[in-house]
């Protein structure tokens, strides 16, 4: 990796391309490149923040001007391409398909070739499940020698086979992307390649002992984004349209019309927070929208959410931090390319990377960018147990500040 530079800036425009922040009331002005000859700020690869002044000046900034505000210290190393945190270990899978866990001091607990070659580990992110006793993760087919979807449940202590489930006999689920745990179930969500209704997602559930179907849902249609669980209630989200079934039963309780896009959801407790146009929250407690504001851009990664702002990339390469209780914008900060990755929220800093591997910390309250950091190209990261998890060279950090 490069350090490219490293920010503890102080000020109150924050601008990058063509944005300007300011702190009346936390109010965001957008201007053109044509307008830049009016303004001190000046157009950079990534979040920048400057001071507006009345006339354009240059300065020699060095690295040594720019205070090392934060620091990552390598603690450990793993392998594996696709991360996912599920308390405090971490769980790697590898292109080959070998499945790892990591308590969170670099303890290697155990590694486990269960799932067959033919099979793909794409995004353990979203399809890798967890209890005390057992660890859930699905499979895709390759097409190979596997026509379908297959869900395998391990040990959560050796990472030995429990049970196997597959999707169906005859090819037409092929993607196994989400699975959720909830009250002795395991939920899965399946659907084949290819767009429009060619896609037919299920979701079934099964008893998380026995590997047993117990329900199943499959009216649905479009493209499935992701699936969040309550007391008594399952959400299977999709693209245009979002299921509420009973847990116990499958039965169909309601639809939404929910515009969630491809981007995906993200639950904490129970809050559902989806990336769409517009993204919203939904109260799944209290069965009411939190919020659903229109944004300067549409959102292209699953919500990070933290304590001050639920942050989303955007295909137009803008990373916007909203108030978690009114979804309002508080700020948008413009990155070097394209977002792709599910920002990470470590402690008081969204932590994002872009198409072109450069990886930002960027303060989750003001939009105030800390830390630039170059790579060769996009890569995961996730938080655990305080640390940031860098999929692009297989360490954990610490964060530390100055």
């Amino acid at each position: 990796m490069r350090r490219r530079e490293v920010l503890a800036l102080s000020g109150i425009g924050l601008t990058g391309g063509c944005l300007r922040l300011t702190s009346d009331e936390d109010q965001s002005t957008q201007t053109t490149e044509e307008s830049t000859t009016q303004s001190s700020s000046e157009t950079t690869s990534g979040p920048t923040q400057t001071a507006e002044t009345d006339e354009t000046t240059e300065t020699d900034e060095t690295d040594d001007d720019r205070n090392a505000g934060i620091d990552l210290s390598e603690q450990w190393s793993f392998s594996g391409h696709s991360l996912a945190v599920r308390g405090d270990s971490l769980y790697t899978a590898s292109y080959g398909n070998e499945l790892r866990r990591y308590a969170s001091d670099g303890t290697s607990e155990w590694s486990t070739s269960a799932v067959p070659e033919q099979y793909m580990l794409l995004n353990i992110e979203t399809s890798l499940a967890a209890t005390d006793s057992m660890v859930f993760v699905g499979a895709s087919a390759s097409g190979d020698e596997a026509d379908n979807a297959e869900l395998f449940a391990l040990d959560a202590d050796t990472g030995d086979e429990q049970w196997t489930h597959e999707t169906r006999d005859d090819g037409t689920r092929t993607k196994m992307d989400y699975v959720a745990v909830h009250d002795g179930l395991v939920v899965f969500g399946s659907d084949a390649d290819g767009s429009g209704d060619e896609q037919e997602p299920i979701v079934r559930a099964l008893d998380a002992e026995s590997g047993e179907t117990v329900w199943e849902l499959d009216e649905m249609e479009g493209h499935l984004v992701g699936i969040a669980t309550t007391e008594q209630r399952i959400y299977a989200v999709g693209v245009f349209e979002t299921y509420v079934v009973s847990a116990s039963s499958g039965e169909l309780v309601e639809t939404f019309d929910w515009n969630t896009g491809f981007g995906g959801v993200v639950q904490t407790d129970d809050m559902l927070y989806t990336a769409g146009d517009p993204p919203l929250a939904y109260d799944m407690a209290a069965e009411s929208k939190l919020w659903g504001p229109d944004i300067s851009y549409e959102p292209n990664t699953r919500p990070s959410v933290g304590t001050n702002a639920v942050v989303l990339g955007t295909e137009a390469g803008w990373v916007i931090g909203l108030d978690p209780e009114t979804g309002d914008t508080q700020w948008e900060a413009r990155l070097s390319g394209e977002s792709r990755v599910t920002p990470v929220t470590v402690e008081q800093t969204v932590w994002v990377v872009d198409e072109r591997g450069t990886l930002y910390g960027i303060d989750q309250k003001t939009g105030e960018p800390h830390f630039e950091e170059e790579y060769d190209d996009s890569f995961s990261l996730a938080s655990l147990s305080g640390q940031l998890v860098n999929g692009e060279d297989g360490a954990v950090y610490a964060i530390e500040r100055s």
